[in-house]
């Protein structure tokens, strides 16, 4: 489930993946724009799945 979610954030330009040899790294671009957007597509499956859970 996290990979869903970090493959999200790496398509939306919020990380990038930095391989070395045979270990693959995942590093916060510092990109207030890319997390916003990224921020933005969440938000709102977030909000119906906590509203889901109060009902």
């Amino acid at each position: 489930m996290a990979s869903k979610y970090i493959s999200g954030l790496h398509k939306s330009g919020v990380v990038e993946f930095i391989r070395k040899q045979f270990v693959e790294f995942t590093s916060f671009v510092q990109s207030p724009l890319a997390l916003n957007i990224w921020f933005e597509q969440y938000c709102e499956i977030w909000e119906e799945r906590l509203d889901s859970l109060e009902h």
